[in-house]
């Protein structure tokens, strides 16, 4: 064991002059190798399966891998380059269990060992490969739909990137466009992978790729969605049309506005029609109202596909409109009735997103109230490439005592574990 500016690893060292600077190689066997990554790439206070998942992907990683720095004098980096390692200090006796416990697991594919890839949180759906990285679809790294990692990190995610922001970065590619007024999406579906954005500028319509719009904004991930205004914005300039009704929102960061009382001796009647602000759009205040008190369990919301009746959601209406109730009927779903519900529901942790304002995923800019700054508002999903394993929902799937084998066939299709000897 040695230490390098104070961090002890297990092996021997080799000090190598290469063009850039002195390279300090740590020589060391695979299974002590694994002890430092694992801890490294996931906590260690995860479930002792997932942990084992979280070995054999290191493992099948770092053999199918080695010599990816050969040029350099290495098999692999200690970066996420390649995979994270942290040495002694990122063991704990659990994860040298795990590593034990699997001794020599690896996954393969046709006989060779698999891409490992994973990710932090999918957000409900992993991709498929070449959706993500281009090139051919590979058999193991499909689509899978995963409701296991509504804790994780960015299950759900908002955003407002500033219409100046955006601006500056297509000035440093080269645009000299001034104004922006409008964005497109492209992207098969609501809140999935975008391929490309299309910003509509006094210069013309500028495409840019979806990944180029995630690392100029670190955003957590590619699969998003134009949202609807916080209560700090108003449209710019050209109003879009609301729901009937919305929920109230209940995240921290997106308080709904304070209670106000309705006109004097009054309720709305059927077919009175109140705008909420939580979506931008501020009314004079002897329009708002409240629901009388007990609030009700249940509304017919007025949708893009008609009346539908809607359960009371667990933060409380916002009311736009109120109808005559229907006669009681047996309980079904609305949306199978009649299409979803046009109302979006909070973005907080574990809940669905709104759909686009505008089906086609083409949005003008909307201005923040506080700065009258044009923004663009994005709901999202997911956090990293959400190609093969998912951290949060295999977390998850290891509490619901999943075993690794179960949970590695989970996120990786036709594949088949192979223990070497060594």
């Amino acid at each position: 064991m040695f230490e390098i500016d104070g961090r002890p690893y297990r092996g021997a060292v080799e000090l190598r002059v290469m063009p850039a600077g002195i390279a300090v190689i740590n020589e060391v066997g695979i299974e002590d190798y694994l002890r430092g990554v694992v801890g490294a790439e996931i906590s260690s206070l995860s479930p002792l399966e997932t942990l084992r998942a979280q070995a054999v992907i290191a493992r099948t990683y770092a053999v199918a891998n080695r010599g990816k720095h050969g040029k350099d004098g290495f098999d692999l980096c200690a970066r996420e380059h390649c995979q994270a390692y942290g040495g002694v200090k990122a063991e704990r006796p659990v994860i040298d269990g795990a590593v034990r416990d699997t001794r020599g697991i690896i996954m393969i594919s046709d006989g060779v060992p698999i891409s490992t890839l994973y990710h932090a949180t999918c957000g409900g759906m992993t991709s498929d490969n070449e959706k993500v990285f281009g090139g051919s679809p590979t058999s193991y790294l499909r689509r899978v739909k995963c409701p296991f990692c509504k804790a994780g990190t960015n299950y759900r995610w908002r955003r407002e990137i500033r219409a100046s922001a955006i601006l500056a970065r297509l000035r440093e590619e080269g645009y000299a466009a001034s104004r922006l007024w409008r964005v497109q999406l492209d992207s098969p579906a609501p809140l999935d992978r975008v391929d490309r954005l299309t910003f509509f500028t006094d210069r013309g319509p500028i495409p840019i790729k979806g990944t180029t719009f995630r690392r100029w904004f670190d955003l957590p991930s590619t699969t998003f969605q134009l949202a609807r205004a916080t209560p700090t914005a108003r449209p710019a300039p050209a109003r879009q049309p609301l729901a009937a009704a919305t929920p109230a929102r209940s995240h921290a960061s997106h308080a709904a506005p304070s209670k106000l009382s309705p006109p004097s001796g009054s309720h709305p009647q059927p077919g009175t029609e109140l705008r909420s602000p939580s979506q931008g759009y501020a009314l004079p205040r002897p329009r708002l109202t409240t629901l009388p008190e007990p609030t009700p369990t249940a509304l017919v919301v007025q949708s893009g596909a008609g009346l539908v009746r809607a359960r009371r959601p667990p933060g409380g209406w916002m009311v736009l409109a109120l109808a005559a109730a229907a006669p009681e009927q047996p309980a079904t779903d609305a949306a199978s009735r009649s299409g979803p519900l046009a109302s979006p529901a909070t973005p907080s942790r574990g809940e669905p997103l709104p759909p686009p304002l505008d089906a086609s995923g083409t949005q003008d800019l909307v201005l923040d109230r506080e700065s009258g700054d044009p923004i663009i508002p994005l709901l999202g999903r997911g956090y990293g490439h959400q190609v093969g394993l998912c951290q949060a929902g295999a977390v998850e799937l290891g509490r619901r005592q999943w075993s690794y084998r179960q949970i590695l066939a989970f996120y990786y299709s036709n594949v088949a574990l192979r223990r070497l000897q060594y």
